[in-house]
């Protein structure tokens, strides 16, 4: 029996305007600036302008919470002044020169031993905390590059009031440690570009060994970009779980639909858009820039699994690459969690899904 009748243009009207209503980055009438604000730096929604930096920096203070100070300070601070203090969350792998087998031979001990006696993220933390490893979403072993002198370099030049980086990462970011356990992402082409016009955004392509594009509008949106990125060439480089594009998602969610002449639903931008926050190497990353807004003590007493935990993805809620294909074609059931009323979501997702609905015929 032959389907409901597929309406394309009406379609693509109807997902483009769900989109930007339900993810627009403007306040919603429910939120007002100062939420959206505090929002902005505990969820990573950037966009949030130099104007912001003060009030972010106050907020900062009376918490006594020096990495958000600095950071907010960071919003307006010199080349090379970015992060000085603060210690990056990238994630290494069993490949990264540098990494101590020996404390990961022990953790996979510890981890494994049937009578360990404590609840798994109880066993994390502790295998974290004296080891400093545990296995990611997929199962294979991460450890944390830290870098206490990571820092922005200046542009390689400026036109027209923007700022470009062109040649590779290590002539955009200063960043030690990384380059020394992975000097291949130090010379994997980098092309950045910083205006106060620009939406922040970013992308890692993996193939002919790598390439990594950004765009931002201020220093710390920028540089949190970077790592989101960069953390994604580690999972490449490292075979961990990698990331996801929701404009994929969502034209695979369509074309599926009339494939198989099921109804088009206004609900399958949502379902695209979690998918793509659930897969494990898109949690990953964020959780790379949440824990470079943390102090370093911090991240040494905390796994990554908590990290997310914290973030409202816990590890046994992750997607991975199998699980993305299954749900798309429908050999694995799959209920995103309900749509949060104001939600919002960063510029480089709304970004592809917009792109994405205006292409379609």
């Amino acid at each position: 029996m032959a389907g409901p009748a597929w309406n394309p243009n009406a379609m693509a009207q109807g997902l483009r305007d769900y989109a930007s209503r339900t993810f627009s980055l403007d306040p919603q009438p429910e939120q007002s600036l100062p939420e959206m604000g505090v929002e902005a730096v505990a969820g990573f929604i950037p966009g949030v302008g130099q104007a912001m930096a003060g009030r972010d920096w106050e907020r900062a203070r009376r918490a006594n919470d020096p990495a958000g100070m600095a950071m907010a300070g960071a919003s307006l601070a010199p080349w090379g002044r970015m992060g000085k203090a603060l210690k990056s969350g990238v994630f290494g792998g069993k490949s990264s020169k540098g990494a101590d087998l020996s404390k990961l031979k022990k953790a996979e001990e510890e981890f494994y031993d049937p009578r360990r006696g404590m609840s798994e993220q109880d066993t994390r933390t502790s295998i974290w905390q004296k080891h400093g490893w545990e296995p990611e979403a997929g199962g294979k072993w991460i450890y944390e590059i830290p870098d206490q002198g990571m820092s922005l370099r200046k542009p390689r030049f400026e036109m027209g009031g923007t700022k470009f980086w062109d040649e590779d990462v290590k002539s955009a970011i200063h960043h030690p440690k990384l380059f020394e356990a992975h000097a291949d992402i130090g010379d994997m082409p980098f092309h950045g570009s910083m205006d106060p016009k620009l939406d922040i955004g970013g992308s890692y392509q993996g193939l002919r060994g790598g390439r990594i594009d950004v765009t931002g509008n201020i220093a710390k949106d920028f540089m949190s970009s970077s790592i989101h990125e960069i953390n994604h060439g580690l999972q490449h480089k490292n075979l961990l779980e990698g990331g996801g594009d929701p404009d994929r998602y969502l034209n695979a969610i369509i074309e599926t639909n009339h494939a198989t002449h099921a109804p088009q639903k206004v609900s399958d931008v949502h379902k695209a858009n979690e998918m793509y926050l659930h897969r494990a190497g898109e949690a990953y990353s964020r959780a790379a820039e949440a824990r470079w807004l943390r102090s370093p003590e911090s991240n040494l007493m905390t796994p990554p699994s908590q990290t997310l935990r914290e973030m409202g993805y816990p590890i046994e809620k992750l997607l991975l690459k199998d699980d993305i294909s299954d749900i798309i074609m429908g050999r694995k059931l799959w209920e995103p969690p309900p749509q949060k009323p104001g939600r919002q979501i960063d510029q480089e997702v709304l970004a592809t899904l917009l792109r994405r609905l205006g292409e379609m015929p």
